[in-house]
């Protein structure tokens, strides 16, 4: 019974959906009343057509009466279903009602005496309205009108007979059962205007979601044949000077330029990897900037030089400006800063034909901003590919990737990184006389800044180049558990002038740091017997000056966050890169200035030292997957976890960075207990050592 009440209650809308109901409504029920109006009209003159024929006598006292019914119901309906209506359709219902009850009453009782006509006639009426569907406020007012019309015409009868009090008892019943039944019919109706709503609603967002979906197909498929070809146009190049390696003495390669080459376009494919790393983790949340004390006149002196020199290439102007006074160190994400403006000046340089690219640096002292414009003469763009330039796997059309190259990443990028650094990017541009982008992003002062009124005359920082030819001094300890990549490290700070103490564990490395006094200490971090943290902690209990560095294939944020809270200066992800390693040396040890020795770079994949240390790390790689067979065997997944992660740390050291990537991959599903894949990437990672072991040396 309480859910019978309950389901009487009104299901109340909101006032917009409340106006889309009645709307709804109206445009529904309009021909069911146009059919009730009808049948209202036409059995009123068969009736008066059939009394006519039956007696002329009856014929003469009803058809006044009738007529006039019918010239209010041609009035009634013309007014309501006319191009321009005078009633609504509710209104139109009430006055049909007040009108039909009157006729009946006055007709069945006082003229013709047929009392058993009157409730069926006024019966009529009702159903009708609940057939209308107009609602129970409608169907109310009728039921009220078919009592009360009959009430007081009976009150000009010199007396009420029983009779009449009967048809009043009925025309009662029937009024509220029309009522609830009107009630009920309102309910159903908004229920299923409800439900009409939701799945319109639905389907509407399905279609959006389907447009998106196409969108994003077609931005992908772009995305894909753009990286198809950026991928194979390096690889080309790679291929056939690596086919010219195999087949020329090194006499030659040094006279080509099939090193550089090699080289360049390896550099080109790993900005790609990065570009789809970053994409990967703006999807899912999870690309991360890490704001510290950055210097930012050294960052824009390496911009403007990498880019002057880019510029020249095409006979462009390279220009940087400064609005000073500027502080000389800032607090954001200096990497990410400069990642913004490589992809921002290259792109403008890439888009240039002629004249050139200027930077415009700014900082705002009150609002804590650093604010950057670049601004070239390029091709321009109009507003439509502006307002669509900072979508992923986008660039202006297909003809731009075609002509110019590019994987449609560059620029969501950015975006998304100004967005992190607590900043916005805008862009304004010009077909055929070029565009300019300007973005700001937070950089409080440190508070070690110097304000500074011109450009310092020398980088306090050496250049690439400068450190490659330069020799350090100092006494180091290298900690480092894998053979092959502790005697490659070893040669490669020898060959900088550098005194190498090697130990094998955190035991001994703590050992040699308590009886021994270095510049440096050179920690990897999962050594057997005591691994590198538990070292450094141990170490900085006697002594807190000695910077120590890191070597780890785990350098996620978190990871190194963990290491420089537990007593690591820096450190520096394996496989090591020549430039990050050289850079970080020069941070912690003084150079040789009085060593002129003009000794080949460091890391030259052509020295007979490096050679021969390829040569020995492919021979202990069939122990390895022994060993990763053996283990899994046994089913022990962490020792084939120590086994990927040794092999992640150190084939990308000797050249091979697709073993590199392979063993990341297996160590990476099983920390993550993602065994759906583990077994795919054990065969993947076996597969990749043995391809290694079975290819032939390059010397």
């Amino acid at each position: 019974m309480d859910s019978f009440f309950s389901f009487l209650q009104r299901q109340t809308f909101s006032p917009e959906n409340e106006a889309k109901y009645q709307t709804h409504m109206d445009e529904r029920v309009r021909p069911v009343v146009a059919y009730v109006y009808a049948i209202g009209g036409i059995v009123p003159l068969a009736f008066l057509i059939l009394s006519y024929f039956i007696s002329a006598e009856n014929f003469s006292i009803v058809a006044p009466a009738r007529a006039c019914y019918l010239v209010a119901w041609s009035t009634i309906t013309w007014a309501t279903f006319s191009n321009k209506p005078l009633f609504s359709l509710k209104t139109s219902l009430v006055i049909y009602t007040f009108v039909g009850v009157m006729f009946s009453t006055y007709l069945n009782i006082f003229l013709t005496q047929n009392y058993v006509f009157v409730v069926p006639t006024v019966l009529m009426f009702l159903i009708g309205i609940v057939i209308s569907q107009m609602g129970a406020k409608v169907q109310l007012i009728a039921g009220l009108i078919s009592f009360f019309v009959p009430f007081l015409l009976l009150q000009a009868k010199p007396e009420i007979s029983n009779v009449d009090i009967s048809v009043l008892v009925l025309l009662f019943i029937w009024s509220v059962i029309a009522w609830i039944a009107s009630i009920i019919l309102e309910q159903v109706n908004r229920r299923l205007f409800n439900y009409e709503q939701a799945l319109a609603e639905t389907s509407e967002q399905k279609q959006k979601l389907l447009e998106k979906e196409a969108q994003s197909n077609h931005f992908k498929s772009q995305f894909l044949a753009n990286m198809s070809h950026e991928i194979r146009t390096p690889l080309t190049s790679i291929i056939g000077y690596s086919e010219s390696y195999l087949s020329a003495d090194s006499q030659q390669l040094k006279c080509d330029h099939v090193l550089p080459t090699i080289y360049t376009n390896s550099k080109h494919l790993l900005n790609i990897a990065n570009d789809i790393l970053d994409l990967s983790k703006i999807e899912a949340g999870k690309l991360e900037v890490e704001s510290r004390e950055t210097d930012l006149l050294n960052w824009l002196d390496k911009l403007s030089q990498n880019q002057h020199a880019l510029a020249q290439q095409k006979g462009l102007n390279f220009t940087v400006s400064y609005s000073f006074p500027l502080p000389d160190k800032v607090i954001t994400d200096g990497t990410r800063l400069y990642q913004i403006l490589l992809n921002l000046t290259n792109n403008a340089i890439k888009f240039t034909m002629q004249g050139g690219v200027h930077v415009r640096v700014a900082y705002s002292k009150p609002e804590e901003q650093l604010s950057i414009k670049i601004k070239d003469t390029g091709m321009g763009m109009n507003q439509t590919v502006v307002n669509n330039l900072f979508h992923a796997f986008n660039q202006a059309d297909s003809s731009h990737s075609r002509r110019f190259g590019g994987t449609g990443l560059g620029l969501y990028i950015s975006k998304e990184l100004i967005a992190r650094l607590g900043g916005e990017i805008n862009v304004s541009s010009e077909e055929g006389i070029g565009s300019e982008f300007s973005f700001t992003i937070t950089a409080p002062v440190s508070p070690l800044a110097t304000w500074v009124n011109q450009l310092p005359t020398a980088v306090v920082e050496a250049s690439q180049d400068s450190v490659h030819n330069e020799k350090f001094k100092g006494r180091v300890l290298l900690a480092e558990d894998h053979l092959d990549n502790s005697r490659l490290i070893r040669q490669r700070l020898i060959q900088l002038g550098i005194e190498v103490w090697l130990v094998h564990n955190g035991e001994q490395a703590v050992e040699k740091a308590l009886l021994n006094d270095f510049d440096l200490i050179l920690m990897d971090i999962q050594m057997p017997i005591m691994d590198g943290t538990k070292a450094t902690e141990l170490i900085r209990r006697n002594d807190r000056d000695t910077p120590i560095i890191a070597l780890t294939a785990n350098a996620m944020k978190q990871d190194v966050d963990y290491y420089l809270s537990h007593g690591f200066c820096a450190y520096i992800s394996k496989p090591i890169d020549q430039d990050e390693f050289i850079s970080l040396l020069a941070r912690f040890l003084p150079v040789d200035i009085n060593d002129d020795e003009d000794d080949d770079l460091l890391f030259s994949i052509d020295s007979v030292e490096f050679e021969k240390m390829v040569v020995e790390y492919k021979q202990g790689l069939p122990a390895q997957v022994k060993q990763l067979k053996q283990a899994k065997a046994e089913n022990n997944w962490n020792k084939i976890i120590q086994i990927s992660h040794s092999i992640k740390g150190s084939a990308g050291n000797f050249g091979f960075q697709k073993l590199t990537e392979k063993a990341a991959e297996l160590e990476h599903s099983l920390r993550e207990q993602n065994f759906s894949v583990h077994e795919r990437y054990f065969q993947t990672l076996l597969d990749e050592l043995d391809f290694v072991i079975l290819e032939p040396s390059l010397n």
